[in-house]
């Protein structure tokens, strides 16, 4: 005799007892079904990951603008010391050929001089003024 030719037994179905009229809890008593506190349980956990998630991303967001202020003003400091240093090169430059040269330079050459100075420091104005 084989596995299948086995007579199947007959099913029994299992039924939950319903509660009747008698046996259900006074609406008086305050405490909720158990289903009911679950649920209530699931929102509040879910209200205060959601909390947390908000408040990681607003510290995420604010570090990111402090960082970017940061980032900015070490760039503008940067700019600045740079054009600090050129003006200070063009200031020797300047006074250079202004000081007595013992007559090594006639008065054309050292005008030409002057102004091709003159224009490097109008260029470094401009940069200055841009930041």
């Amino acid at each position: 005799m084989s596995f299948f030719d086995e007579a199947d037994e007959p099913r029994t179905e299992t039924r939950v007892p319903s509660r009747s009229p008698r046996q259900r809890r006074p609406s008086g008593t305050g405490r909720r079904p158990p289903r009911d506190q679950s649920v209530q349980t699931r929102r509040a956990v879910l209200a205060v990951v959601l909390l947390i998630v908000v408040v990681l991303i607003a510290l995420g967001v604010h570090s990111c603008q402090v960082s970017a202020n940061e980032s900015a003003l070490k760039d503008y400091t940067n700019h600045v010391s740079s054009l600090i240093t050129q003006s200070n090169a063009t200031g020797k430059q300047l006074f250079g050929q202004l000081a007595p040269s013992g007559g090594q330079q006639n008065g054309p050459a050292i005008q030409t001089a002057i102004n091709a100075t003159l224009n490097q420091a109008q260029k470094e104005l401009q940069t200055g003024r841009g930041y």
